[in-house]
């Protein structure tokens, strides 16, 4: 056993694949994260493994090496099936980049996959710290049943104090968002194919913003979700925590829908007896589509968008934007164009209200008007003043003397 290994006082668990499969248990039920997870603890059991080290044997500086690691995996042959980013610095596509599918790790007979790797490729700094914070979450498990001692993450941890946020700036601005739309309307469709990607862009973005919903709750929304209570249209959803709340349905986004399915060849209304998701595949045979192909059709729009766009500030915006700036993106306009907090709470669905509020930059807005009204450099009367003289200009003739900052 490792330096770090516990008295097992609370599992049967003898080697770290039965420790941490009893961990990953625990999100059976959830697809989606029970793969995330899995992900990130098989990740972590090869590198490891590399050193010759099971998981008592990590200690503070190898869980602060593979942090390290995670942004920069080498020798990249080994690690990642993609070498090359798929955007180049300009935002634009790379042209020598190719879609890879994940290969499985194991063979049907069982045996490992020689084309399998680890990564995609290297990770952000953002997605390597989420990683981090998934496995601190399985150490924090195994210290508490006693297969581990310690938890070796919770000492690597960099101490620091994070400020409650209280506002949201990774949302499109009333403006923007037009942009997209108006450039979307500029895309091809001379095509069969190039008429399903618009019209199947057009409903994923405007749905995304007009319902907030989250990626992973898109790909699973099926026409079963779609319910008529009292004339009026709602979405069933099943979103984090496995909570269930339907949001409404305007009828803008029944009409997106609609004219989704009429170009799929779909009666525009959802039948209840049909059961098909939402978001179909670009052929419209009705296969459902995941949660990184709503990511990359989103990432298309708006790097392709930036081509339209004039101002450095929202092109820079555009090409940080993702999918679920489309959810705050919803949250903010709700709240500037007068929704309810209550009510955008909600739609949101979330559990407080005070996650709401970071969404509120009216008050925002108004401090900012009230200052640029209010501050000033010299009082009024004498910038009503000055604006009757005519200053003197300094030039080579004149010297001037630096101002006095004591």
């Amino acid at each position: 056993m490792g330096a770090n290994a516990g008295t097992r006082t609370l599992t049967r668990a003898e080697t770290d694949i039965e420790a941490v499969s009893g961990w990953l248990a625990k999100y059976v039920d959830n697809r989606n994260t029970f793969e995330a997870y899995k992900r990130d603890v098989e990740r972590l059991l090869t590198w490891a493994g590399t050193r010759g080290k099971g998981l008592a044997d990590l200690m503070v500086e190898d869980l602060t090496d593979y942090g390290l690691f995670l942004r920069d995996p080498q020798p990249i042959e080994d690690w990642c099936l993609v070498k090359l980013p798929r955007y180049l610095e300009d935002g634009t596509d790379n042209p020598k980049w190719r879609s890879v599918q994940r290969p499985p790790r194991f063979l049907a007979d069982g045996s490992p996959n020689p084309e399998w790797r680890p990564f995609v490729g290297a990770l952000s700094s953002s997605a390597a710290g989420q990683s981090l914070t998934v496995l601190f979450g399985m150490f924090e498990h195994l210290c508490g049943v006693g297969y581990l001692a310690g938890n070796p993450l919770r000492a690597a941890r960099k101490k620091g104090y994070k400020p409650r946020r209280t506002t949201v700036d990774r949302y499109l601005e009333q403006d923007l968002w037009q942009l997209v739309l108006s450039h979307l309307e500029t895309w091809p469709r001379e095509t069969a194919r190039d008429e399903a990607h618009y019209q199947r862009t057009r409903f994923l973005a405007g749905f995304l913003k007009l319902t907030a919903l989250r990626r992973f709750e898109m790909a699973k929304a099926s026409t079963a979700d779609v319910t008529r209570i009292e004339g009026r249209w709602w979405l069933k959803v099943v979103g984090k925590g496995s909570v269930d709340q339907p949001i409404p349905l305007t009828r803008e986004a029944m009409r997106l829908l609609g004219a989704y399915r009429a170009s799929t060849r779909r009666p525009p209304l959802p039948s209840p007896n049909v059961v098909e998701p939402l978001l179909m595949d670009i052929t419209g045979t009705g296969r459902a589509v995941s949660v990184k192909t709503i990511h990359a059709i989103l990432k298309k729009l708006f790097l392709s968008a930036v081509q339209a766009c004039t101002d450095p500030y929202h092109a820079e915006k555009l090409k940080a934007a993702s999918a679920h700036w489309l959810r705050h993106t919803a949250a903010t306009h709700l709240l500037q164009d007068g929704a309810s907090l209550l009510h955008t709470r909600d739609a949101l669905r979330h559990a407080s209200v005070q996650t709401t509020e970071i969404y509120i930059s009216t008050n925002q807005r108004a401090f900012h008007e009230d200052m640029e009204a209010r501050q000033r450099l010299t009082s009024a009367d004498q910038l009503a003043a000055d604006s009757e003289t005519k200053l003197p200009t300094t030039n080579a003739n004149v010297a001037s003397k630096p101002a006095d900052l004591d």
